[in-house]
């Protein structure tokens, strides 16, 4: 009898709604800890007066302000038009947040050269993820009649060409990352210790404002 009624607490603790709001909620908390307390205050002056001196490129400095509002706007649907919604909730983060902050960070940080096959990929992609944002926001978006049926299912078609290019590119680092984890990791912890020995203690607030970066 204990053992059913473990059972069946194991089981309610799983309910999809529980879940798709608590990791929505706890990611878009990490999302917003990185960019409000850490990227904004530390790369955004940066880039500001690299764009003023003619250093950086002026479109940086827009990928820049859309990175650290993306999760700020998902924070804002999550409270109003999604707020008793859970597996949108969850779609919104996973399927539309996220993406979109990788497809933008992959631009700022990766591709200093615009080519004409990363822009298509970019574009193809950004098309896809406002489908299905618009597809999740829309409550009467099967009322949209016929030609707007059909540029949601073409812009929907392009985002699975994307994720499925993406899953086959992935799968190439995946097995070598495995391999490579734990090596990884403890660098990683070895790094965190030395930074730690060779703090210069009189400086330490400045020090602990990258801690959230």
């Amino acid at each position: 009898m204990i053992a059913k009624i473990s059972n069946n607490r194991f089981i309610k603790s799983f309910k999809p709604e529980k879940w798709s709001r608590g990791l929505f909620w706890s990611w878009n908390l990490i999302f917003i800890a990185f960019m409000l307390l850490g990227f904004a205050p530390q790369i955004l002056p940066m880039l500001v007066t690299g764009v003023r001196t003619g250093d950086i490129p002026s479109s940086f400095l827009l990928y820049a302000l859309i990175l650290t509002a993306i999760p700020v706007i998902a924070v804002i649907l999550g409270l109003t038009l999604l707020r008793s919604q859970p597996g949108k909730l969850f779609a919104l983060g996973f399927g539309a947040e996220a993406p979109l902050m990788l497809l933008i960070a992959f631009r700022f940080f990766l591709v200093r050269q615009m080519t004409p096959a990363i822009a298509v990929l970019l574009i193809t992609s950004a098309l896809g993820l406002a489908a299905f944002l618009w597809h999740l926001l829309d409550q009467r978006i099967d009322q949209r009649g016929p030609l707007m049926t059909h540029a949601r299912l073409i812009s929907m078609t392009f985002l699975l060409i994307v994720g499925l290019y993406a899953a086959v590119w992935v799968s190439f680092y995946v097995v070598p990352m495995v391999a490579q984890s734990g090596h990884l990791l403890s660098s990683f912890f070895q790094q965190i210790g030395r930074m730690l020995r060779e703090l210069n203690w009189s400086d330490l607030a400045e020090q602990w404002r990258w801690i959230p970066f």
